[in-house]
Parts: structure tokens; sequence; C-alpha cells
């Protein structure tokens, strides 16, 4: 029979993701006018759960990309390390609105 979960448990990922909401904050507001994209890598269920609490990100619109990262098994400083080249390795288009008449 498995252990017992305790209230303390159950908030470990609230407060971590209050953590990394806060610090993300503090790291990007001062450079926010020239961010041009958001890139988040992980599991998908797992950002969806962070992105649902950390709204902090929503005043990005659509620069945050729907592209997510691969961080495979542990996001250990191996795999972290990798995340430069999967992000250079994309590419990206830029669509121009013509007038229409």
């Amino acid at each position: 029979m498995g252990q017992p979960v305790t209230g303390g448990q159950r908030d470990h990922p609230k407060r971590l993701f209050g953590a990394v909401c806060e610090t993300a904050r503090e790291k990007f507001d001062p450079h926010e006018r020239e961010i041009e994209h958001v890139l988040f890598g992980g599991d998908r269920r797992t950002l969806m759960a962070f992105r649902k609490q950390c709204t902090y990100f929503e005043r990005y619109g659509d620069r945050v990309m729907e592209r997510v990262l691969p961080v495979p098994g542990d996001p250990r400083r191996d795999s972290l390390e990798r995340i430069p080249r999967e992000i250079w390795s994309s590419k990206l288009y830029v669509l121009a609105r013509g007038s229409s008449g």
C-alpha cells in the first residue's frame, strides 16, 4: 500500500508553479517590449497546468509559440543544454497581410 498524500505534497506543484511564474515575471518584465517570441518546453500536461495557474504569459498573446520544445525524461542539465539547438532549428515565417483592394 502506498504512502498517504499529505496536504503539503498536494500543494507542492501549486507552490512551484507560483515561484516559477514570479521568477519569469521578474526576468521578462524589463524586456517585455523586446521579446518577440516565447517558447515553452516539457510535458504538455504540466505546461497546461502551469499556464492555467500562471496567467502572466497571456500578456504576450500571439508571441507565445504553439510549438513545445521536447525535454525528454528528467530535465537535467544535459537536456536543458540541448534546448538552444532545438530553438535555432526552428523555422519562422513572417507573413505580411496584403491590402485587399
